[in-house]
């Protein structure tokens, strides 16, 4: 009974992360995303019918490796019980643990927050708020993923901790856009750029002027300058954690900054080239495909910029002959991103053919953001999001973010389980 116990702890962990970190998987089809969930979704399972065995092994399992895969596991475990003092003795269990290490254990935490069954969850939310800081974040984390309105969110907003402040962004209801416009000038930088996101995600781009766009792009800009120099400065997992924000920053600033906005052009050369390419990507303006013709004669840059131009135009390198063969593998070779991209199945391209691709130049003559070769519209992203097209995650990642932007009622968690994900499909229109 133990080992398959351990088998069940040590699969959640593991499938929990591919699906954690799939925004960049760019040959994990959707199908297979799906399976992957559904896999997870069995572990879980095994670990909950394992009872206080499987408590035991997961929180084992967290103690020591210490990675939030383990977290994910070892809480969902926890809140497999139902609400009552044993529930409260195995959370504190795992969050003795999580509070230790929050910068590396949190995301699985809240991410478990998110998973587990609502009727074992919902409760312990609300109660948790009370607790130290790193339950009180997880919490409004979690609330915020789970669409929950947060009672006392303005008491929140104004808390001591700028952790609690930051996470209480992402809460925020649609009455609460006067708290975020004075958050803008907050004393921590995260609180700042967060009260923009949150202001993006309650106010419809419809309904948004054309200053008050300007300025909340213009403070977002400012947050993403001070996070490169952060991110300079960085080493090991601070890094990782430093690169993990600006990309998600980046990804909402290119769209709040207008197409052919020129300070555009300024930012991608502030920026490192690999984070350059997916802000063109989710800008979508055709008309920066200049860089990424650029990038692809640089080795380091060379096949991510393909996939890049390939998300913009529609057309498929290989088919259209614009590759070439890849060179021997060098063993001894130090690992690079050039290298990483190869074992990522992304193959490289011919610089040369790409840019003489009629592709190249139709795209620059486009004034209107595009994905896959046609307009962001709703219908063409809700037909990227099928997972019966089985596009990548990577792009479909994509297609979701864009379709938040324009239809904030039809978002798709693509981290979310099987579940709630079959819901928010279905809720388009996309029958499972």
């Amino acid at each position: 009974m133990l080992p398959l116990v351990r088998r069940h702890s040590e699969d959640a962990a593991f499938y929990w992360q591919q699906l954690a970190g799939s925004a960049g998987a760019t040959e994990l089809p959707a199908r297979r995303a799906r399976h992957f969930a559904e896999l997870l979704t069995l572990h879980l399972e095994g670990l909950g019918l394992a009872g206080a065995q499987g408590r035991d092994v997961s929180l084992e399992s967290l103690q020591r490796w210490r990675k939030p895969g383990e977290a994910f596991a070892a809480l969902h475990a926890a809140l497999a019980v139902a609400p009552g003092a044993e529930q409260t003795r195995a959370v504190q269990r795992v969050f003795a643990t999580v509070t230790r290490a929050p910068d590396s254990l949190l995301r699985g935490a809240i991410s478990a927050l998110a998973w587990a069954d609502p009727t074992h969850v919902e409760p312990w939310l609300t109660l948790s708020f009370r607790d130290d800081v790193v339950r009180r974040v997880a919490s409004l984390r979690a609330m915020a993923l789970r669409g929950l309105v947060v009672s006392d969110w303005k008491q929140q907003a104004g808390h001591e901790s700028a952790f609690v402040r930051a996470a209480a962004c992402r809460a925020a209801p649609v009455e609460a856009t006067s708290v975020l416009l004075a958050l803008r000038t907050d004393v921590d930088l995260a609180v700042r750029a967060e009260s923009v996101l949150a202001w993006a995600r309650l106010v419809p781009s419809s309904a948004r002027s054309a200053d008050d766009s300007a300025q909340a792009a213009s403070v977002l800009w400012c947050c993403v300058s001070e996070q490169l120099q952060l991110l300079g400065a960085a080493t090991g997992w601070h890094r990782m954690q430093a690169q993990r924000r600006l990309t998600r920053w980046l990804r909402h600033l290119a769209w709040l900054a207008p197409l052919g906005h020129p300070g555009v052009p300024q930012l991608l050369n502030q920026l490192p080239p690999r984070l350059a390419l997916s802000f063109v990507l989710h800008h979508g303006d055709p008309r920066q495909l200049g860089f990424v013709l650029q990038a692809l004669q640089r080795p380091d840059t060379a096949r991510w910029a393909l996939w890049v131009w390939r998300s913009l135009t529609g057309v498929d390198p290989q088919e259209a002959g614009l590759t070439l063969p890849d060179a021997p593998l060098d063993l001894d070779a130090p690992l690079s991103a050039a290298q990483q991209d190869s074992d990522h199945g992304l193959p490289l391209p011919d610089p040369a053919a790409v840019v003489a691709h009629p592709a190249s130049r139709v795209a620059l003559s486009i004034d209107q953001r595009c994905l896959m070769g046609q307009p962001v519209q709703a219908h063409v992203l809700r037909a990227l999001l099928d997972p019966s097209a089985n596009h990548s995650q990577a792009l479909r990642f994509v297609a979701g973010h864009a379709l938040e932007q324009v239809l904030p009622a039809y978002a798709l968690n693509l981290r979310a389980s099987p579940a709630v994900q079959a819901a928010q499909l279905a809720r388009m229109g996309i029958p499972q």
